[in-house]
């Protein structure tokens, strides 16, 4: 089966946008207890809004087989220290580790989006 690359995002707020999404390669790890496999995924937060600044981003990923079931999510950003301003955006990644190979064999698309912020 061919993997799909399509990246659907969406935020907290119509001010928050979630571009530039991309998946990188594949990888495995060998930790003690067994074989576990980690995707990585890197993309930008766009703020749109005129006058709003956000901080205390948490941006998650979900993942998806080929008939649209959600299978594994992964919530490791946390912009605690930066403040995007009015206007701004900034880089994020996301590691999706320790996750059972079984998971990895299922994925198919994800989804982004930006889960937790104040402004």
């Amino acid at each position: 089966m061919t993997k799909h690359a399509e990246s659907r995002s969406s935020g907290i707020d119509e001010d928050l946008e979630v571009i530039n999404v991309e998946k990188l390669d594949d990888s495995t790890n060998y930790a003690n207890e067994g074989k576990r496999e980690i995707f990585v995924f890197t993309g930008e937060i766009k703020n749109n809004s005129q006058d709003k600044a956000y901080s205390r981003l948490m941006v998650q990923s979900d993942l998806y087989d080929e008939n649209g079931k959600f299978i594994y999510k992964c919530i490791a950003w946390d912009g605690s220290g930066i403040e995007i301003k009015p206007q701004g955006k900034d880089t994020f990644q996301i590691r999706c580790h320790s996750m059972p190979v079984g998971i990895s064999e299922r994925y198919y698309t994800h989804k982004i989006s930006v889960k937790s912020g104040r402004y």
